[in-house]
């Protein structure tokens, strides 16, 4: 049985959501969003990037 680890980014989408996004992605580490739904409206450009990039995300 392998083992995982998962890495979770609370609070977003952010200010820092792309930067996070390709960060993780140049490192090849997945991770999931858990998203603040009054954060959204805000930021939707950079959870749709998120997504587009596949990175989950939970509201």
């Amino acid at each position: 049985m392998s083992k995982r680890i998962y890495l979770t980014i609370d609070d977003s989408p952010s200010k820092h959501t792309i930067t996070q996004v390709d960060f993780l992605k140049s490192l090849q580490i997945p991770a999931i969003f858990f998203c603040r739904g009054e954060y959204i409206p805000k930021f939707k450009d950079h959870l749709i990037y998120a997504i587009q990039h596949r990175y989950e995300k939970i509201t």
